[in-house]
């Protein structure tokens, strides 16, 4: 317990942070509004992606962790990916 270490994060960190998932969350109404069709759902996604990352890295500290837990993290997002990427696919065919 006592070779833990503790990472503290400044308030400034997070506001950046902050500031970044409303400018993307804003994007991403944005998108919904501009009409790309078919293409909407695959930008909706990627951004809601990133946004995914950037929580996993600042909120849940994974920016300290272990190569391995990030290797997995990356690991479940491309396994994500190939999954909407063939939803995506079967849609687009239709």
């Amino acid at each position: 317990m006592e070779s833990e270490k503790h990472h503290i994060t400044s308030y400034r960190t997070y506001v950046l942070v902050l500031i970044v998932l409303l400018l993307l969350v804003s994007i991403s109404v944005g998108v919904t509004h501009m009409g790309l069709k078919t293409w909407t759902v695959g930008v909706a996604l990627l951004i809601m992606c990133a946004m995914a990352s950037i929580i996993l890295i600042y909120f849940m500290h994974l920016k300290f962790d272990h190569i391995l837990l990030k290797v997995l993290v990356v690991g479940v997002f491309l396994l994500f990916a190939t999954f909407i990427g063939i939803t995506l696919l079967e849609y687009l065919t239709r």
